[in-house]
């Protein structure tokens, strides 16, 4: 969250590592409408500077881990955040595709709870920007940070334990399909 607009600004930036991790840029917006600008610009920016058919190619996601510290805001002040981004996205590219939550992973419970809980606003929830039923959701995507390894001049994940974790995470979620 940019200085200016958080409702946390000072301490603004993280004192890493004797102090705080958690400051003001963690923290949610002071005005929502203000935040939906900042992102309609800096989408608008991007399309004037790499080109459309470029920049609708892209993801955009919106935060990073909102599931753990770096979202110092509540769950629905999240999702929030989220509609305000998601329609200001969509208004400055309308092919843009939008969503997230990147959150750690559905194998922690709390992040399969915040998962759970986000794809339920994306799919009915009132939506903060719009007043519509539900809010755009293109992706989805979590970190999958499971054993890497050092392979010459690159990280390689180890899918093996990155697909057990996703098929425990996601048990939670119902069924499989047959």
């Amino acid at each position: 969250m940019s200085q200016a607009l958080s409702v946390y600004p000072q301490p603004y930036r993280h004192q890493w590592p004797e102090g705080t991790l958690w400051a003001g840029w963690a923290y949610p917006p002071r005005h929502y409408h203000q935040w939906a600008d900042l992102v309609y610009r800096w989408v608008r920016h991007v399309v004037e500077r790499y080109g459309k058919e470029k920049v609708q190619s892209w993801k955009w996601e919106v935060w990073n881990e909102p599931d753990v510290g770096y979202w110092q805001g509540s769950w629905d002040e999240y999702y929030k955040l989220y509609d305000f981004a998601a329609e200001a996205v969509k208004r400055a590219l309308p092919q843009a595709r939008v969503g997230g939550l990147d959150s750690t992973g559905p194998a922690d419970p709390h992040a399969a709870d915040f998962l759970r809980k986000f794809l339920g606003h994306c799919a009915g929830g009132s939506n903060y920007a719009t007043g519509a039923k539900g809010a755009p959701l293109d992706f989805v995507s979590f970190h999958a940070t499971c054993n890497p390894k050092l392979v010459g001049d690159h990280v390689v994940m180890g899918s093996a334990a990155t697909c057990n974790r996703l098929t425990r995470g996601s048990a939670s979620f119902g069924p499989s399909p047959s």
